[in-house]
């Protein structure tokens, strides 16, 4: 995530967003450590 945020994230040009996509097989775990780094890497503008 934090990777992916320093890539696409320059010049405020990529929005992280919960979509339908997210696999069945997901654990909870898995989606709230991807939402908690999310929260601790982003950029705002």
């Amino acid at each position: 995530v934090k990777y992916l945020i320093e890539v696409f994230g320059k010049n405020s040009g990529f929005v992280w967003n919960a979509v339908h996509n997210i696999q069945a097989k997901v654990s909870v775990e898995n989606l709230k450590a991807l939402f908690e780094a999310i929260q601790e890497y982003r950029v705002s503008y």
